[in-house]
């Protein structure tokens, strides 16, 4: 199904040019890894505006497979570090998440919970995302988990969970999900849709907390990668190449929704083994040639005058 097929109209909202690689980096980043010989993985939270004998500076470092239990030896996969540092999930190949709310830096010896065991009640596949949202109001943390098979949102309170959802999409790939903590919105990246959940109503007991509203954006098409920045949604596909006679059996393409204006903002092939990223509020794409590119958004005096040039003038005055 063709991007017009969706039912959107399509623009050229966006420019596309080469830049330099930058830099800009947090001042917290956390990771996942095993520095030892056999399953023993590590948290590792460093201090990126510290370093120390040229490296970043480790602040902390938690051994997280005894976590599961004695005798467990499962690899983790995955983490969930909140911007306040005050809660932190780890998920295992195994499906299990384990879960902790306490100063991350300061409380060496904070109590975890076992939101998943993978052991005796989880799904088996291996967990694909991880994400945490804090709703100050209630006094709850909504964890989202992500599998290959299914989403899933814990309700967390008072260390103990007190609610469980499973949502619509019948889940997603590693690179195919986003979340902000700006809005607490969850966006996910099916086969056939996209899906929208937003903390709060996933944290209601309802039948209808784990139904988001959806797109079919990039439908048909296999999707490789998605990214969400403000109203807008990019996805990097794959789908056969309708060039003639070409050696290359698919095309990737990286595709600019806006969600809110509900059009297509821009589309364009990439070469394969792309990756998209985003830097300062800019979508960016990195190829495996090493060509950076930058998507800017065109200002409204542009978009206007593509949408007059289209005699779209009920576009142009919503």
């Amino acid at each position: 199904m063709s991007l017009v097929e969706s039912g959107w109209r399509q623009f050229t909202f966006f420019e596309k040019h080469n830049v330099c690689d930058p830099e800009n980096p947090e001042s917290k980043f956390s990771g996942l890894k095993e520095d030892e010989e056999g399953v023993n993985s590590l948290v590792k939270l460093w201090q990126l505006d510290r370093v120390e004998k040229d490296a970043p500076f480790c602040v902390r470092v938690i051994r997280v497979c005894p976590l599961l239990g004695i005798g467990r030896s499962t690899r983790a996969c995955h983490v969930a570090l909140h911007s306040s540092l005050r809660h932190i999930a780890v998920g295992f190949i195994d499906s299990s998440v384990i879960y902790s709310a306490s100063n991350i830096i300061k409380e060496k010896s904070g109590k975890w919970l076992t939101v998943v065991d993978g052991a005796n009640s989880g799904s088996g596949d291996e967990v694909t995302g991880l994400c945490l949202a804090w709703l100050a109001a209630q006094d709850i943390c909504v964890l989202y988990c992500l599998t290959s098979t299914a989403i899933l949102s814990f309700s967390i309170s008072n260390k103990a969970t007190i609610n469980r959802v499973e949502h619509d999409a019948k889940g997603c790939l590693r690179d195919c999900w986003s979340f902000s903590e700006v809005n607490n919105q969850l966006i996910v990246g099916s086969t056939e849709m996209v899906y929208f959940y937003e903390a709060e109503q996933s944290a209601a007991a309802d039948p209808d907390s784990g139904k988001g509203r959806c797109h079919a954006l990039g439908r048909s098409n296999e999707k490789i990668q998605l990214l969400a920045l403000n109203n807008h949604v990019a996805l990097l596909t794959r789908q056969p190449t309708s060039i003639p006679y070409s050696s290359e059996l698919w095309t990737y393409v990286v595709s600019i929704y806006d969600v809110e204006g509900q059009c297509v903002a821009f589309s364009c092939a990439v070469p394969a083994v792309s990756r998209m990223f985003l830097l300062d509020s800019m979508f960016m794409v990195l190829t495996q040639d090493g060509t950076l590119s930058a998507f800017t958004e065109k200002n409204i005096s542009a978009k206007l005058d593509i949408l007059f040039k289209k005699n779209l003038y009920d576009l142009a005055v919503g």
